[in-house]
């Protein structure tokens, strides 16, 4: 069946600019007419106040409970939190049971995302077991569709294995995935290190674990070449590492950290225990700077579900982890509104995650396969449990508003709408 999208303001970074409110046939899951006044007979309309629709949004990291954690999350709570958080694309991290590092592994999840309401990216395990020693076969989880490689949650610490890791990346042709934290330099670690956490009596993550790992993995970079992909930078010190002109090396911010700081932990809220930690106010300030001058290239949710067994505990003995897909951009939108404008913001969602991925930037044009997010940034939504998709509750926006409100998406001729 069409689809006939009525009165839409499109927000293409990097494409096409339309100036005013378009109408868009979608027909075969095709974008066959962008123009105003489009009629068509037997389509289904899509007409929403304040419509506006980019391509769709790709989150990089994504942590997926299936297989092995399922009571964490599955494919399809995942794609149904993805659909209300305006993503058509999650690059998903190889952290299950097992770990995602064979062929097979890959082959498996792609297949399973053939039924979903968002398309599934995976990226293979680095190393064996996410252990950080001996590598994977990239060149077979590369042909079956892997479009990175990385150790996830873990990290790369060890810069040989690091140097070897981007080297034989680059023969496969895809970009290493890395989170820049060395937890050894605060081992018992939960919060940021700072008034906060001694306020708290709580041990903190200093800075100084984030800025040394980042340093130690451009340094790698450079000697070894390749593409490296930055997750989670947060803190002032590591963001003066970054370059803005670096055209192999790509940074993401936490939409999180965007909007909150370590006061937030105040009343011992585990949903706010994650990692990278929230910062200070300075950091925070830092990090929209830093996107403003186009150190920081995108925007990702670290949406790492952990069970209520797993964070209904005292804060010390917690998980780290949140459910944050839903809000990812609300999160974002809330905190650079007044900062940044509406295109640039959408581009840290799309353009700038195709960049670091190496893939084709999306674009709204005719010709194209459908794939777009339809959103009204003028709209607010109060954050409420019983809203929530994810089966982890631990959602650090709970009971909050903010800016934004998501549709839903469209992917072909599939029509994913927010009930």
């Amino acid at each position: 069946m069409a689809i006939l999208i009525k009165n839409a303001t499109i927000v293409n970074p990097g494409g096409k600019d339309y100036p005013e409110k378009m109408d868009l046939l979608i027909e075969d899951g095709e974008i066959s007419r962008i123009d105003k006044n489009i009629t068509a007979k037997n389509a289904q309309l899509l007409e929403i106040n304040n419509l506006h629709l980019s391509p769709g949004w790709i989150d990089i990291g994504t942590q997926a409970g299936e297989p092995g954690y399922e009571q964490r999350e599955t494919l399809e709570t995942l794609a149904a939190a993805a659909v209300k958080g305006g993503f058509t694309k999650l690059v998903l991290a190889p952290n299950t049971d097992p770990v995602i590092m064979r062929r097979a592994e890959i082959d498996s999840l792609i297949k399973k995302g053939e039924s979903l309401a968002v398309s599934i990216l995976p990226t293979g395990a680095a190393t064996a077991e996410c252990k950080g020693k001996d590598l994977n076969e990239y060149m077979d989880m590369g042909s079956s569709g892997a479009v990175a490689f990385t150790d996830g949650r873990n990290g790369l610490r060890d810069p040989g294995c690091l140097s070897r890791c981007l080297m034989y990346a680059e023969s496969a042709g895809k970009p290493i995935i890395n989170r820049p934290l060395q937890m050894s330099f605060n081992p018992f670690g939960v919060i940021h290190e700072g008034k906060v956490s001694v306020s708290l009596g709580l041990e903190g993550i200093a800075t100084e674990a984030e800025a040394i790992a980042l340093h130690q993995d451009l340094m790698v970079l450079s000697y070894s070449g390749g593409r490296l992909i930055s997750l989670g930078i947060s803190s002032e010190k590591a963001i003066k590492t970054l370059s803005a002109n670096d055209s192999n090396h790509f940074a993401g911010v936490a939409a999180m950290n965007l909007l909150y700081t370590d006061d937030a932990l105040k009343d011992f809220d585990t949903a706010f225990k994650v990692l990278p930690p929230l910062r200070e106010e300075g950091d925070r300030k830092a990090l929209i700077k830093a996107i403003q001058s186009g150190k920081i290239k995108f925007i990702f949710s670290n949406h790492d579900p952990m069970e209520s067994e797993l964070k209904d505990v005292e804060f010390g003995a917690a998980a780290f982890g949140a459910s944050t897909l839903e809000t990812a951009f609300q999160m974002s939108w809330t905190a650079l509104k007044e900062k940044i404008n509406l295109e640039d913001v959408i581009s840290l969602f799309t353009s700038g995650p195709a960049e670091a991925l190496g893939m084709e930037t999306p674009q709204i044009k005719e010709g194209e396969i459908a794939d777009m997010c339809f959103f009204n940034p003028e709209g607010e939504e109060i954050v409420l449990r019983e809203n929530i998709h994810s089966l982890s509750k631990a959602v650090p926006a709970l009971n909050s508003e903010l800016k934004g409100k998501v549709f839903g998406t469209l992917i072909g001729a599939k029509l994913n709408l927010v009930h």
